[in-house]
């Protein structure tokens, strides 16, 4: 004879919540540790159960197994409160797994060891055509480490070992003050500065300069506002130069 849930009292449903909770959990962290690796645990350990409950208890609320005194509207908050707060900790997985998967291909193609010799680059500037040999390390001097343009580079373009790279792309980045907005705060725009190197020479080919969009004509911050840094643009440029090989 099977039970009838349907006249279960609410302890009932939160001790059966609580058991799945435990069953999911344990092979949730199982699987993000095969999947994600050790430091993705910590996020899941929260994640699950907080999903888990706070869908647990809008069944729960539905179906009137919570005491009318506590107020419908505070338990459907709360439980919202709890799914809402899972997302935001498994967004935060989800950018931990995309910074894992970045070092683990810096470290793969060799490019990480290579990161003090792609900083020191450059020479004399030399004039003539502009062209990209190779693949291309980008890397930024303000935080002396790859750029994140480096992971959207194009395939042509996106080495798959160091030995591939030949361009060295390196970018700074200010800010220009262009205003002041009533409420306070700077109106700033953002520009990116390049220096493009080819490798093989040790010269420098071009440094052009990219101005990001201007930034809006209000806002409700009182730290001011600016527009965006133009990542699009200088990857557009890299795109648009002349490719050649070794």
């Amino acid at each position: 004879m099977t039970a009838d849930v349907s006249v279960w009292p609410a302890w009932r449903w939160f001790v059966t919540g609580l058991g799945g909770n435990v069953v999911v959990l344990v092979l949730g962290m199982l699987a993000s540790r095969a999947l994600l690796g050790p430091q993705s645990e910590s996020f899941v350990v929260v994640a699950l159960p907080s999903t888990l409950i706070g869908l647990g208890w809008l069944v729960v609320i539905f179906k009137g197994r919570i005491g009318a005194g506590c107020g419908f509207r505070v338990q459907l908050l709360l439980a919202l409160g709890l799914i809402g707060f899972s997302v935001l900790m498994l967004t935060l997985v989800a950018e931990s797994t995309i910074e894992q998967s970045q070092s683990l291909l810096l470290e793969s193609t060799g490019l990480q060891q290579q990161l003090p010799t792609f900083l020191a680059a450059g020479g004399e500037e030399r004039t003539g055509e502009i062209y990209l040999r190779g693949k291309v390390a980008v890397v930024d001097l303000d935080r002396e480490d790859f750029h994140s343009l480096q992971f959207r580079l194009p395939e042509q373009l996106l080495p798959e070992h160091v030995d591939e790279v030949g361009t060295v792309v390196k970018i700074s980045k200010t800010r220009e003050v262009v205003g002041r907005y009533e409420g306070g705060g700077d109106a700033v725009r953002f520009h990116l500065h390049l220096v493009v190197i080819d490798l093989k020479h040790n010269s420098i080919l071009a440094t052009p300069s990219f101005a990001g969009s201007d930034p809006p004509d209000s806002t409700e911050s009182s730290n001011g506002d600016s527009g965006n840094v133009p990542t699009d643009k200088v990857l557009r440029y890299l795109e648009g130069l002349k490719h050649k090989r070794g």
